[in-house]
């Protein structure tokens, strides 16, 4: 019995430790958060340069609203 779970342990441990690797840490840390201002400091140059539409800034709105 014990020697049937073998294959199935093996072939469970990569994907499991991928997801464990992959999950990362929730927080934000300085650099991700400074990296943020940055684009936002860029989007708002391009923003002067070539105004965003109407429907670009719903996009963003939804994109900051569902990824904060």
């Amino acid at each position: 019995m014990r020697n049937r779970w073998i294959p199935v342990l093996r072939a469970s441990a990569p994907p499991l430790g991928a997801m464990v690797f992959l999950a990362g840490c929730a927080s934000k840390g300085p650099g991700e958060r400074a990296g943020e201002s940055i684009d936002r400091g860029v989007q708002n140059v391009q923003d002067v340069v070539n105004p965003a539409g109407p429907a670009q800034k719903v996009g963003r709105a939804v994109d900051r609203t569902v990824n904060p």
